[in-house]
């Protein structure tokens, strides 16, 4: 995984090929 980004108060990480999700396994509706 990518180094975590804090975005919205909650910390996402990277996939290799792009995809985001937050640590809690949901994917944030924001991005």
């Amino acid at each position: 995984l990518a180094a975590p980004v804090l975005a919205g108060g909650r910390v996402y990480a990277g996939a290799p090929d792009g995809t985001v999700f937050a640590v809690d396994g949901e994917r944030p509706s924001d991005w």
